[in-house]
């Protein structure tokens, strides 16, 4: 199968993060009640916005196995800061 983002982008807020790991986790409640898991985050994309725990993000979500995250387990790309207002 073609590996492929969602052609929806999500809404959630990112949990936590660890720099040693160069992961962390946003919580988002459709994927969530969808995958019965948080959305992995990733370095390559919590580093460039200088991302916080706390904040609010959207995101589409891969699902695709890759370095720490199992195939079906979804992980975040193309991640945007939402504004206060959004």
């Amino acid at each position: 199968p073609a590996k492929a983002k969602s052609a929806e982008r999500f809404r959630g807020t990112v949990k936590r993060y660890s720099e040693r790991n160069g992961m962390g986790f946003i919580t988002c409640d459709a994927l969530r009640e969808k995958y019965g898991v948080d959305v992995r985050i990733f370095r390559e994309e919590v580093e460039p916005f200088a991302l916080q725990v706390g904040e609010r993000v959207s995101f589409h979500v891969m699902l695709e196995a890759r370095h720490l995250c199992r195939e079906g387990h979804p992980w975040a790309t193309a991640v945007a800061r939402l504004e206060d207002a959004e």
